[in-house]
């Protein structure tokens, strides 16, 4: 084994070094280091958190390399006899060790006192212990005399164990960015030191319990308002709130909603790693941030977020050329994951009243969507095409689903050999296309204009396609059938009645009225909130004029979401701030600032989003434009008390209702997460030489638009 290889070794030391069986012992060298400053006290026993698979699985790794170790060791750290310990001493400086004792209690001090923790909370700290042991062992005698190292250099060596996480990422040098396999080892160390602080909080969180349940905001626990109330914390708890932080750890309400954990929150570490470490570095931290995928055998999060973090996790895996101790982690996650998503749990099962629920019916397909080699898409494919072939009834099919064929299908992928069985995609089997004119879908949606509002069952609304409602409301539009048009509109604040609907539309039919095709790809569509959202294509000569937007309510109907816009990608949109424009987005704010209900204004398009958002600053109202920004860990975003605290209103802040005549932009991705950039156009009398518009920054997310932090250029 080479020096770099043993270097490696001695790394994975950090949770296992206390298990070597000796008589040496790194808390008793410590305590000789400088008897006066160091009063350590006896640890106390405290009720712990259940450790992550993460942690786990580091500690099996760390375990078989201290058995490598203490081979190594022994020779220098066993040896008792007199003669050689007194041959050692005459050779080595006694006073470079003791200023190098007193240099690294100093050092040991600075990290105690950036986390704000006793001498109890820090000793306790793996990686602490470790550098505690590295530190003795290398001025112990025998180890200076057979050293090629100065002891200088081995110092400075052993002070990098004791940089904290947020350290280490400082010490990286920017557009330098190391090699894969540097990086992963890297990121190891880093998530290993983040695991021990995080063991170090929980146990603070529990000796606290009692006092920390008392913060609740009605009768739940509540993060936001116990941060509000730190000055009647306990100090560990307060200090802990103050510096966790920094170091990728903040305080959570756990899952169970019942008590208060630290977790990971490693936004600005992981932002600060770009450029400096790999990409698959970086993935690896961001997967271990967005872990536990579920909790008591549910999932954390919803089912077709799931399905997405399934296929990352599987992407990560099958494109790991070197595993490591993370890989192990992180497929044991893919494994639960996709059992639970696959199978659901005892609390919530996959089907109702024999039929497989509808919101897992679309994680499955999103499953089968890519074109990549995937053991998920190749052991759903058959039994996802059974059940949709037999209207999604729990068949046999579903009922003998071994999960063992999934763990088969990845092994295969691992070798190579899954790509040679892949199945091809039916790609008819998920888009509906229609060709219009087309007399069976127009006698058909004769009937339903000849029958509207009738108790026919087979005249409900909710037997249409996406495509079919389209069609409908375009035949509505043209011959002023104003109860089907409300129907099968997204009702949304402002446009509630059929004149807000033709004076949003204006006077040209929502369809064009030459020959055209129109085309819904089930593939494209996603489930949120128990509710469908897709897209119809139009085409004309086979290129695409314009998209629609659409979304299957609770109800089962498909209606036309108008809040988003009804034109094509990459088209100008434009739009006067008139009292219909005002008025509506006045409505919009009044009601969502209530209660902060997102369902409110998930569906609304960018320019409602700024309108509410310019409504709230000139108002003062802070607290909804701190609820209208982008929380994404790539996305600067303040908490909620440096916004709060450092909002000053301005009494000169101009009513941007009499500021800007217009609001403009050029329409991005209508289904893709995107930044855009809306322009307000500034009334002649408010432009100057340099400045006739103003831009304001929003995010499309999957959850609708948000905006950025200091939105306004």
């Amino acid at each position: 084994m080479d020096d770099k290889q043993f270097d490696q070794q001695m790394k994975l030391l950090n949770k296992s070094y206390n298990r070597v069986p000796s008589k040496f012992n790194a808390d008793d060298v410590l305590n000789k280091i400088d008897v006066e400053n160091q009063n350590l006290q006896e640890v106390t026993a405290v009720q712990t958190a259940k450790p992550s698979k993460w942690q786990k699985v580091s500690v099996w790794a760390v375990s078989l390399a201290s058995v490598f170790l203490i081979g190594i060791l022994s020779a220098s750290f066993f040896n008792e006899h007199e003669e050689q310990k007194t041959k050692t001493a005459a050779e080595y400086n006694k006073t470079e060790i003791a200023e190098l004792k007193k240099d690294y209690q100093k050092e040991r001090e600075i990290r105690r006192k950036m986390l704000g923790m006793t001498n109890e909370q820090f000793n306790q700290l793996n990686f602490v212990q470790f550098a505690d042991s590295e530190f003795a062992r290398i001025t112990h005698p025998d180890t200076i005399k057979n050293s090629s190292l100065s002891l200088k250099v081995a110092y400075g060596e052993t002070i990098k164990y004791l940089l904290l996480p947020s350290e280490m990422i400082m010490n990286l040098p920017m557009g330098n960015e190391m090699n894969e396999e540097m990086s992963m080892m890297f990121a190891e160390e880093l998530s290993g030191k983040i695991d021990d602080l995080k063991e170090v909080y929980d146990q603070v969180l529990v000796e606290h319990k009692d006092v920390l349940n008392t913060a609740k905001m009605n009768g739940k626990l509540d993060v936001a308002y116990l941060n509000s109330k730190q000055e009647d914390l306990p100090d560990p708890v307060r200090q802990m709130i103050s510096n966790s932080s920094h170091e990728g750890i903040v305080i959570k309400v756990a899952p169970n909603e019942k008590e208060y954990i630290a977790d990971f929150q490693m936004d600005d570490l992981i932002f600060s790693l770009y450029g400096r470490i790999a990409q698959r570095a970086i993935d690896s931290l961001s997967i271990k941030q967005m872990a536990p995928f579920t909790y008591g055998g549910e999932l954390v999060y919803g089912i077709q977020e799931s399905a997405t973090i399934l296929e990352y996790l599987e992407i990560y895996l099958l494109s790991d050329k070197n595993p490591t101790s993370t890989y192990t982690v992180i497929k044991s996650y893919y494994e639960d994951l996709a059992f639970t998503l696959i199978f659901g749990s005892p609390q919530t099962a996959v089907f109702e009243n024999g039929k497989i629920k509808e919101e897992y019916q679309f994680a499955w397909n999103s499953l089968l969507r890519n074109t990549r080699v995937s053991p998920l898409k190749y052991y759903m494919t058959p039994v996802v095409a059974s059940l949709r072939s037999n209207d999604w009834e729990v068949n046999e099919n579903y009922k003998m689903l071994d999960f063992n064929g999934l763990k088969n299908a990845f092994q295969l992928a691992e070798s190579g050999e899954l790509a040679k069985v892949m199945p091809t995609d039916e790609i008819y089997d998920f888009i509906d296309v229609v060709e219009w004119p087309n007399s069976d879908v127009q006698q058909k949606i004769h009937g339903y204009l000849k029958n509207s509002g009738t108790a026919n069952p087979d005249y409900a609304l909710s037997n249409l396609t996406p495509i079919e409602s389209v069609l409908l409301f375009s035949y509505a539009q043209q011959i002023d059938f104003p109860e089907i048009m409300l129907d099968l509109v997204l009702p949304f604040q402002g446009l509630t009645t059929v004149s807000d609907i033709q004076a949003f539309l204006g006077n040209e039919n929502i369809l064009p009225n030459e020959a055209i095709t129109l085309m819904y790809d089930d593939r494209m569509s996603s489930y949120q909130t128990e509710e469908i959202f897709g897209t119809i294509e139009v085409q004309q000569e086979g290129k695409a004029v314009k998209t629609i937007p659409v979304i299957k309510n609770r109800e089962g109907v498909w209606q036309i979401d108008l809040g988003v816009t009804v034109s094509l990608q990459g088209e100008h949109f434009y739009e006067t701030i008139n009292s219909q424009y005002t008025n509506r987005i006045q409505s919009i704010y009044e009601e969502f600032k209530k209660e902060y209900n997102y369902d409110l204004i998930n569906s609304e398009g960018p320019v409602v989003i700024a309108g509410i958002y310019l409504e709230a600053l000139y108002s003062g109202d802070a607290e909804t434009q701190y609820a209208l920004l982008v929380d994404d860990e790539y996305y600067i975003k303040p908490t909620r008390e440096e916004f709060l605290g450092e909002y000053v209103h301005s009494e000169n802040v101009m009513d941007w209702k009499t500021q800007f005549d217009s609001v403009e932009y050029m329409i991005g991705d209508l289904q893709a997460e995107h930044d855009q950039v809306i322009y307000f156009n500034l009334k002649p009398e408010h432009q100057t030489n340099d400045e006739s518009q103003k831009g304001f920054q929003l995010r499309k997310t999957v959850e609708g638009w948000r905006v950025h932090f200091m939105p306004i250029q």
